[in-house]
């Protein structure tokens, strides 16, 4: 059987690994030589990996990021199929829930496709509805705050627990005030996340920077070796935070997430 892939970002900067040792023999043995299996994560074994991922393809056939970086995707490149573990159960959850954040994985998928009224407005019947329940101030103004803000609203009420998200339309905002928050929130800053994926599950919320003072966020669904299904409000299939509507996505990965992530419960 293949190694399985580690369940963290291998770059540069680890010394003395097994796992690189692994990753370096297994270079050598694909024509992309880091000159010695020594188990240091170093300048040129960081330039073996981009030269694979130059010439190589993920598991689906798309070209790899040049980045020197192994996550899951290069590492099924390298190693096959069998390198990756099994896939996540199906989502949602069956039976009614008890959990919060299977609770919240419920609620999202019932909403995937409502859509702004008219398109491009950051309004419609069901958009307002999300935004009125931070306040009156947010309707007309982007939403995927409080699309998350108004799911795990929905989803305190229907399991009794306490509603913990903050209350503010703002993403930036959001993650600012999770980060100052106390057990049972708990966050996951982008490093410590892309050190181990292990620690991002479904039902946490994704925080994104997109510029300065702006963001974009979504409920995590599924998280498959660092490559993530979300499900997102004010967004599109390409994944804009101006987008038209609630739609799930399968294309972010764990290492493009440049905030963090948050548990509420």
């Amino acid at each position: 059987d293949p190694p399985l892939f580690p369940g963290k970002f291998l770059k540069s900067g680890l010394f003395n690994n097994g796992i690189v040792k692994t990753l370096q023999k297994r270079l050598t043995a694909v024509g992309c030589d880091p000159a010695v299996a020594d188990g240091n994560f170093g300048e040129v074994t960081k330039l073996a990996v981009s030269l694979f991922q130059a010439r190589g393809a993920d598991l689906k056939g798309r070209p790899l990021e040049i980045d020197g970086i192994v996550g899951p995707n290069t590492w099924g490149a390298l190693f096959g199929p069998g390198s990756l573990g099994k896939t996540p159960p199906a989502f949602p959850p069956p039976g009614k829930a008890t959990d919060l954040r299977q609770a919240v994985l419920q609620i999202v998928a019932e909403e995937i496709g409502s859509m702004e009224v008219p398109r491009g407005s950051n309004m419609g019947e069901r958009v307002e509805e999300y935004q009125n329940s931070v306040g009156e101030w947010c309707v007309g103004q982007p939403w995927c705050m409080c699309f998350v803000y108004w799911s795990f609203k929905q989803a305190a009420a229907g399991t009794g627990k306490k509603l913990l998200v903050p209350k503010t339309g703002g993403v930036i905002d959001s993650w600012n005030r999770s980060r100052a928050l106390k057990s049972p929130v708990r966050t996951v800053t982008s490093a410590e996340a892309q050190d181990d994926i292990g620690l991002v599950v479904p039902g946490m919320v994704f925080y994104l920077r997109t510029s300065g003072s702006k963001g974009h966020c979504g409920v995590v669904v599924a998280n498959m070796n660092g490559l993530m299904e979300t499900i997102e409000g004010n967004t599109n299939n390409g994944g804009s935070r101006e987008g038209i509507g609630v739609f799930r996505r399968s294309k972010r990965r764990i290492n493009q997430i440049n905030l963090g992530f948050a548990s509420y419960g």
